[in-house]
Formats: C-alpha cells, sequence, structure tokens
C-alpha cells in the first residue's frame, strides 16, 4: 500500500461524481430532440459503467486492502486517508460508503496510537456520514464523542479545530432534532451547550455580531419549532420550547415566514389568537410573498459548516444561504400548507399549489446537505394532504406534480425511471385486459375506486408507476450515487423508502389508493422475500 493510490482514488472518484453530475444537467437542463436526448441517456449509462468498473477497482486498491489487513496501517498512511476524507467533506461531497468504511480502521488507530485532534476528526466525519446515512441517534453520539475530548473549547488553540468543535454542537442537536422520537430534555442541553460556544460565549474576534445573530437565530429555530411539531402531533409543549419560539420571534417578527407562522399557530392553539386573526395573518404574508418573490423565488446551497466560516467576510455572509432558513423555502414549507389548510377558496388554493410547483421546478439540484431530503420528504406529505381537496387536481396531476417539480431537480434517474415504469404498465395493463377482461379481479377495481373498465385501470396502472418510488426522496444523495457499489448499511436505508413513500401517498386524499402498490412493489409475488418483509 502506498499513499498514491489513497490519492489517485480519491481523485478520481471525485472527478466520477462531477462528470455524471455534467451529464445528468444535459438531460435535465438541455433542450434537445428525442434522439439527441435518448443518445445523452445512453452516453450516460455507458459512462457509468465504465466509472463504476475503474472505481471499484481503485477502491480496492486503496481501501479494500486495507480493511481486510488494517495492521497494515502506518501513520503516514492514516495521515493521508484522512486528509483526502478532510478534503472530500470540506468541498461538499457527502459519500457514505467511501468515509465510514475507512474510519472504521482509523479509529481503532488513532485511539491507540493518538494524537487526540486526529480521533476528534474522526469522530466528527463519523457524525457526518451517520446524519446523511438518517442514522441520527448514533450520530448525535459520535458528535459527544468527539466534544467529550475537548470538554473546554479553548483547550485547542488552532482555529480551524475550534470552528470544528463548534459545528459539532451545532451537528448533535440537529442530529437529535431529525430524530423520530427524540428526547426533548436531552435537545435542550444540546441547545444551551451549542448556544454557549456560538452565541454566549465563542472565541475572543472569532464571529462578528452579524453571525452571531444568525447562529441565534438558526439555534432557537432549530429548537423553537418543536413547540409547533408537538402541537401538530397533539402534544402539549415543553414552556421553554416556547418561550424560545417567542424570544426568537420578538426578534424577527413576522419578518421570518417560518418563525412568525410558528409563533402565530402557538398562539392559536393556546387561546392567545383568534382563528380568523389567524387566516388573516396568513393573507398578510400570502401577500407579502408576492412581493418579495415576485421575480422568482431563491434558494439556499450553503452547508452550515461553509455558512460559517471565519474566514468569511461579512458582506458575502447571509443566513438564508442556508436551505431551510432561506425565505422562500420557509414561505413554500410553512404557509402554503397553511393557507391550504384554511382556504375555501378553490382559485387561490389552485394559485398556491402552483406556487409550490414554481418553486420545485426552479430547485437547483443541491447535494450534501442532509437536511434536505428530509425536509422535502415532510412537505410533501403536508402539500399533497391539503391539495387533495382542490377538485381541478387528479392522480395524473399530482403524479406529475411529484415527477416533473421534485424528482427530476433532485434524482433525475429516479424521475426517468418512473416514467418508464409508469409507461410500460400503462401499456402491459392494457394487452392484458384487452386479451382477458376478467384478468384483474373486481376487488381491484373496488380498492381504486374506479369501475370495471379497462381504459381507466391502465390509467391507474400509469399513476401508480409514477408515484411508485415517492419514497426515494427519503434517500436522495444515496439514490444518485451510481459510481461505486452501495454498502449495506446503505442499502438497509434504500429498503425504507417503499414504506416512506406509503406514508406519504396516504396523507393525500388523491393518491392515498396507491399507497399499498408503493409499499408492496419491492416485496416477491409469492411472499418469500423483498422488502419489505412484513408487508402482505
Amino acid at each position: 500500500m502506498d499513499c498514491h493510490k489513497i490519492e489517485l482514488f480519491y481523485n478520481t472518484y471525485k472527478n466520477s461524481i462531477r462528470t455524471i453530475e455534467n451529464l445528468e444537467n444535459k438531460l435535465l437542463r438541455e433542450v434537445h430532440s428525442y434522439e439527441k436526448w435518448y443518445a445523452f441517456l445512453q452516453e450516460k449509462s455507458h459512462t457509468i459503467r465504465q466509472l463504476y468498473s475503474q472505481n471499484e477497482q481503485l477502491f480496492e486498491e486503496a481501501i479494500g486492502q486495507m480493511q481486510r489487513n488494517p495492521q497494515m496501517l502506518t501513520e503516514e498512511l492514516a495521515e493521508m486517508y484522512l486528509t483526502h476524507i478532510d478534503f472530500f467533506l470540506s468541498e461538499g461531497y457527502r459519500d457514505y460508503g467511501v468515509v465510514v468504511p475507512v474510519l472504521k480502521f482509523l479509529i481503532p488507530y488513532y485511539e491507540e496510537h493518538g494524537p487526540k485532534e486526529r480521533l476528534f476528526d474522526c469522530c466528527f466525519f463519523e457524525g457526518l456520514a451517520l446524519l446523511d446515512n438518517r442514522r441520527y441517534d448514533e450520530a448525535a453520539q459520535w458528535f459527544t464523542r468527539g466534544i467529550g475530548l475537548y470538554s473546554d473549547l479553548y483547550e485547542c488553540e488552532v482555529d480551524y479545530r475550534q470552528y470544528r468543535i463548534m459545528c459539532a454542537h451545532y451537528y448533535r442537536l440537529l442530529a437529535a432534532r431529525m430524530q423520530k422520537d427524540f428526547d426533548r430534555a436531552l435537545i435542550l442541553d444540546y441547545y444551551h451547550s451549542a448556544y454557549e460556544v456560538w452565541a454566549d460565549n465563542p472565541p475572543r474576534g472569532f464571529l462578528t455580531a452579524k453571525k452571531q445573530k444568525a447562529i441565534r437565530s438558526i439555534l432557537r429555530t432549530l429548537v423553537g419549532s418543536i413547540a409547533y411539531s408537538d402541537l401538530e402531533a397533539g402534544r402539549e409543549p415543553a414552556s421553554e420550547l416556547v418561550e424560545i419560539l417567542k424570544s426568537e420571534y420578538e426578534c424577527t417578527g413576522d419578518t421570518d415566514y417560518g418563525i412568525g407562522m410558528m409563533y402565530h399557530y402557538v398562539s392559536l392553539r393556546a387561546g392567545r389568537e383568534k382563528e380568523e386573526q389567524y387566516i388573516s395573518y396568513l393573507y398578510g404574508q400570502y401577500e407579502r410573498a408576492a412581493e418579495d418573490f415576485g421575480a422568482g423565488y431563491t434558494y439556499g446551497t450553503r452547508d452550515f459548516i461553509n455558512l460559517f466560516d471565519d474566514e468569511l467576510p461579512d458582506d458575502e455572509f447571509d443566513k438564508s444561504q442556508l436551505f431551510y432558513m432561506n425565505p422562500s423555502f420557509q414561505y413554500v414549507y410553512f404557509v402554503v400548507p397553511e393557507m391550504l389548510r384554511y382556504s375555501e377558496d378553490v382559485t387561490l388554493d389552485m394559485k398556491l399549489w402552483l406556487q409550490t410547483h414554481a418553486y420545485y421546478s426552479q430547485l437547483p439540484h443541491i447535494a450534501g446537505d442532509s437536511v434536505i431530503d428530509y425536509l422535502i420528504d415532510r412537505h410533501m406529505e403536508r402539500v399533497l394532504q391539503y391539495g387533495g381537496k382542490i377538485s381541478d387536481i387528479d392522480g395524473e396531476e399530482a403524479s406529475n406534480f411529484l415527477l416533473g417539480n421534485v424528482f427530476v431537480h433532485r434524482q433525475i434517474c429516479t424521475a426517468i425511471h418512473s416514467l418508464m415504469v409508469s409507461e410500460l404498465a400503462r401499456i402491459i395493463t392494457e394487452h392484458m385486459l384487452g386479451r382477458n377482461p376478467d384478468e384483474i379481479d373486481d376487488c381491484v377495481y373496488k380498492a381504486l375506486g374506479i369501475p370495471k373498465d379497462i381504459h381507466l385501470m391502465a390509467e391507474a396502472a400509469q399513476v401508480a408507476g409514477m408515484c411508485h418510488d415517492t419514497g426515494k426522496l427519503y434517500c436522495t444523495d444515496i439514490i444518485n450515487l451510481q459510481a461505486r457499489r452501495i454498502q449495506d448499511d446503505e442499502f438497509k436505508l434504500i429498503t425504507e423508502h417503499p414504506r416512506c413513500g406509503a406514508q406519504i401517498l396516504r396523507k393525500s386524499p388523491i393518491l392515498s389508493k396507491y399507497a399499498d402498490i408503493a409499499e408492496g412493489h419491492h416485496r416477491f409475488y409469492n411472499g418469500q422475500g423483498g422488502y419489505r418483509r412484513d408487508f402482505d
């Protein structure tokens, strides 16, 4: 084993990612005749096969051999591995499969040999990788372990590592917040420790006043939103969570779409605000958005660790560059579903639906931020749930929204696949029923709520094909990995997508009848294999 092989693998692999992204942009952004578009699709397929083979060989030479023989690891090789993981993550790449397998032999090495700062880096990188793999509890534990190595922030005198320790506090809070069944007391503990190092007592001269104010807002929003989520789930929120939300509202007022809506919603549920006042507030935000976004939506594309870089000057800094703090996203995510929930104006409902279309149709391809897929996943549940009352929207319209406006900008490969499946499902259904109209049992027509008609069943099959992979919103960055072998841990996450898709579809009055199709589309017909294993 030599250092050159490690360097060659990571540099080649990063180039592979960029090559595939460029090919997908050709498919997505440029207008072509069918023949030219199909030629690009063939080129992409051929290129991916070549890159896959090349990367598998380089992975084996640079990482696979060391996985099997960790006793070969030397100080020089360990430093080379960790340096390239550092470069890889710092440049915005997020890829569990080329980070975690290396950390599995680096962590024991640094535990035995030191130095402490390199063990901390390993813990930090492990936490980031697990966060992207949606293993939030484990991610929080690794960030906690890293923080524990530097219980006194000022013990570390190197600026960039101080910053990384501070980031570990933030990411630990984020990981805890994104867990399905989170511990509110633990989150508040993480919040206070993050607030201490970022807002109350950061290293002298490390953050400007503008950045300190922004991080206070981000931390309060992250934790204060639990009060809103608790009320949505029918739980009474803790008074401290309500106070944190109130503190942020007092700083930003109704100028922040997300904080303003959450605060007014909590006030409504607490009886401090009447429903007509709340609805009036929502209409005011809708009118304000028309002025703010009349020229088009904006998008935040920075990751937290880059946004708060101490070398980023104030004139280039804006917290709205963070995806979930961006005003356009805050409006579409928080205000639009609430407007759809309370509106009784069909014309307005359709305008709100089209606004959501417009937002997602312009969404830039953003990878490497573990929050994005989580939030889009949640947002689709709410939009499809409340958009279902618009009489002009049918199953094809709703599924086209998922494919044409969401998937095509998050996972073009899934969009293409779903369109192909959809068309094949229609053709096969028409052929089967044309040959034998009784091929499909009457109970299926009943379940889909349609009369016994060949063309209606073919249309239902077509819509089912378009939305069967909705759950892949749950794991965009893994689905988009096409230039290397999927790791076992990653495949485990992928097996969750039928359940997640069904969960989204069941919230939609229009698409709920296709939820079982989404949930069962990877099960074997004979029940002997596939996933979910507990789905009949």
